[in-house]
């Protein structure tokens, strides 16, 4: 029988899964994020050619929800866990093997990424490990084209403020706050959808969930 994690060891899982438990805390997210990917692909539009990016992807489960258009696109991750890499590759065997999915292992921070080179960046529940905010949101706008669009999915600080595994190592955010950072980073916001609902934790917990998708844009030159 397997011990359950304490929630210092469920945050830090969370943050960056590794081993064993990193494994299985990448399908208890697949769980717990299903609906936000479920709003995400329903605000996702997706052209011919186009070249996309997730940042912390996990095991990937979900990377052939992108692909389900029929659109000839070409999509890339980067996620700093090893563990998640190694299950992302093995999950989307095929599609990596024609290059039609490419997942990277790596802090985006630090990423190699020429300027203007995605159509759509995604980034979900990873925004509260971006330390400083300020630096990787510069990071984003630099490798976005312009005219390309940013879509940030998190779960704002009144509704994760009480949960036990994110006082550690988690940096949450409302609306007014986060908005106010990608104005600043130069993103302008088109679109902020809201989702309310009851789901289940990680950890098996109830939580009256609000789910949040802001959509911005990279101002044409």
């Amino acid at each position: 029988m397997t011990t359950p994690l304490s929630p210092t060891e469920t945050g830090k899982q969370l943050r960056k899964p590794d081993g064993e438990a990193g494994i299985a805390i990448g399908r208890d997210m697949n769980r717990s994020n299903r609906q936000m990917y479920t709003d995400l692909f329903a605000l996702l539009t997706l052209n011919d050619l186009d070249t996309v990016l997730e940042i912390g992807y996990g095991n990937g489960m979900h990377f052939p929800g992108y692909l389900v258009s029929g659109k000839a696109i070409t999509l890339y991750g980067m996620d700093y866990s090893k563990v998640m890499h190694q299950e992302a590759m093995q999950n989307n065997a095929s599609f990596v093997a024609i290059g039609s999915i490419i997942p990277e292992y790596g802090d985006i921070i630090a990423c190699s990424y020429p300027d203007n080179k995605f159509d759509h960046i995604i980034a979900l529940n990873t925004v509260y490990f971006w330390e400083p905010l300020e630096d990787y949101l510069s990071v984003l706008f630099r490798i976005l084209k312009p005219g390309g669009k940013l879509y940030l999915g998190y779960r704002p600080k009144r509704v994760l403020h009480q949960v036990d595994f994110v006082q550690e190592g988690f940096a949450l955010y409302e609306e007014a706050v986060l908005n106010d950072q990608l104005e600043k980073a130069g993103f302008e916001i088109i679109q902020e959808h809201q989702h309310n609902y009851t789901k289940m934790t990680v950890n098996d917990q109830p939580l009256e969930s609000t789910d949040l998708v802001t959509v911005c844009i990279k101002k044409e030159a």
